[in-house]
């Protein structure tokens, strides 16, 4: 299925702000060389191995862990090579933002921009992503809210209103009550 470009760049900057923002703070410890190995995997290559959208979650797991090293490690730094590959290492996580995003909608192409906004601007939504697949997010966010809302739609809120024929007619009601084997039944066919 083809991606809606707009639809792409809008889940590009939302990485960016989700991954390099206030959410993605906390600090996990990792060394230069751990943060290489993971940055040498996030990559436009790497994405293209992922055939199952769940595999995706991993990816989203290492990008945070990354994002929040690269921005602790941005106050720590002093000029020189260091700042240089630091640079390097930045940009190009911002741009795996974008082929990121791009994969995530492969397996939710059919979302339409409002409808993205919409699973986006669900609570806990924010969080989640950044451990947890955009295909897993829709699943767990999107889907349960919108058929929630689809079945309060259906359902009038006031049924008495339903039926105004029957609530006009004049019937009669006999309640025929009693102890077990008392002849409720028999009474009632013999009414």
């Amino acid at each position: 299925m083809e991606i809606k470009e707009e639809c792409a760049l809008y889940l590009e900057d939302y990485y960016k702000g989700l991954f390099f923002g206030n959410v993605n703070k906390k600090y996990r410890a990792m060394t230069k060389a751990e943060a290489n190995k993971r940055l040498s995997r996030l990559n436009e290559a790497g994405l293209e191995k992922i055939v199952k959208a769940n595999e995706l979650s991993d990816i989203h797991a290492m990008a945070s862990k990354v994002c929040s090293y690269l921005m602790h490690r941005e106050n720590h730094l002093k000029p020189g090579p260091m700042t240089d590959e630091w640079t390097a290492d930045y940009e190009g996580m911002q741009a795996f933002c974008g082929a990121l995003a791009r994969k995530d909608l492969e397996y939710v192409s059919f979302l339409t921009l409002e409808e993205l906004e919409q699973v986006m601007k669900m609570q806990g939504v924010r969080r989640y992503l950044l451990t947890n697949s955009l295909e897993r997010a829709y699943q767990l966010f999107y889907v349960p809210k919108t058929i929630k809302r689809g079945i309060r739609e259906a359902i009038q809120q006031k049924p008495e209103d339903e039926y105004p024929g029957a609530r006009e007619m004049k019937r009669k009601f006999i309640l025929h009550i009693g102890p077990t084997n008392s002849g409720k039944t028999h009474d009632a066919w013999s009414a």
